[in-house]
């Protein structure tokens, strides 16, 4: 013989579907990493020497020559380059992906 399964409390069954539903999302998207908002790939680049006082928000700002978000640009210089220290000294190359 079968068991029923019969819904008591309405709300509490559709509140828990509900964050039952968000969890499961939550983890398809880090899975996938559908949230990755910059990714882009370049084919091209033009170097920049760093100069004395320069950092990378100014790279950034100087090589926007598309009038894109200014940290859209700074993304995709730290990405480009795998920089991870933001810090920058004079002498150091940098890519400017376009």
């Amino acid at each position: 013989m079968r068991k029923k399964y019969v819904i008591v409390n309405k709300t509490r069954f559709t509140i828990f579907i509900t964050i039952l539903f968000l969890i499961l999302l939550f983890i398809l998207t880090t899975a996938l990493n559908l949230d990755a908002v910059y990714s882009r790939s370049y084919n091209k680049h033009h170097k920049v020497v760093v100069r004395r006082g320069d950092t990378l928000w100014n790279i950034a700002r100087d090589n926007n020559h598309n009038n894109e978000d200014i940290r859209r640009v700074l993304h995709n210089i730290i990405e480009y380059n795998d920089i991870k220290e933001t810090t920058v000294f004079p002498g150091d190359i940098i890519k400017v992906p376009y």
